[in-house]
């Protein structure tokens, strides 16, 4: 029988060190983290200028709405006239 140490020894020699995989973020290339942030920031400033369009789409539609009703108005005004 072989001592413990020696059985180690031959192991290592043999077989190798263990070696523990790096975590899957310390795998993934720097490259990747900037792709996803610019993507990110794309989405996010999208967003931002789609909510600000939407308002001042509404914002035109009730101006319109208020300027047609301005015109019916003197519309039916003129028309009352004798």
């Amino acid at each position: 029988a072989l001592p413990v140490a020696e059985l180690s020894a031959l192991r290592l020699r043999w077989i190798g060190a263990v070696t523990i995989p790096p975590p899957v973020w310390q795998r993934v290339p720097p490259w990747a983290y900037w792709t996803v942030a610019t993507a990110l920031l794309f989405v996010l400033v999208s967003l931002v200028w789609n909510s600000r369009l939407k308002r001042q789409i509404r914002q035109r539609l009730e101006a319109e709405q208020r300027l047609n009703d301005q015109l019916a108005f003197k519309r039916a005004l003129l028309d009352g006239m004798p």
